[in-house]
């Protein structure tokens, strides 16, 4: 694999969790053996990146949510989660009270919730906090979600 090809597995599963990386690995054996053991290029590896969000096995993600929270923070969590996938660098905890709020949860609740579902979501691996603005972990994550969810 060249060190091209390599990059751009990392960069495309970002966060290198063992998990991510079998999906993708398991996408780029199968283009390979489609082009008969060609080189893999880089063009190869977003094609893998599409393909393994689009597996079943991220499914998990989604149910976790529905198995650990309370119906309602599973719905506001969710809801958190449909608004970060869409920015790739993420939002502030501000932000994201706004979320809460627009969907009539009060200012003070939608405060309490914010801080417990970022701490929640942050510690199960959904999210990760950078200079003050919370975004998904795993691009691949990111990406599932927004397909399964908003597209």
């Amino acid at each position: 694999m060249s060190i091209e090809v390599q990059e751009a597995l990392i960069k495309a599963v970002g966060w290198p969790l063992p998990y991510y990386l079998q999906l993708l690995f398991a996408q780029l054996k199968s283009i390979h053996n489609q082009q008969n053991g060609l080189q893999l290029t880089p063009e190869h590896v977003a094609t893998a990146f599409e393909r393994a969000s689009d597996s079943s096995n991220l499914n998990t993600w989604i149910e976790r949510l529905e198995e650990q929270l309370a119906p309602t923070d599973a719905k506001w969590a969710k809801n958190l989660l449909d608004t970060l996938c869409v920015k790739e660098k993420g939002f502030r905890r501000d932000q994201l009270e706004q979320v809460l709020i627009r969907n009539n949860v009060t200012p003070e609740e939608a405060k309490d919730k914010t801080a417990f579902l970022l701490k929640t979501l942050t510690h199960d691996g959904y999210l990760i906090e950078h200079t003050g603005e919370y975004g998904f972990r795993s691009p691949l994550l990111r990406h599932y979600w927004y397909k399964q969810r908003l597209q």
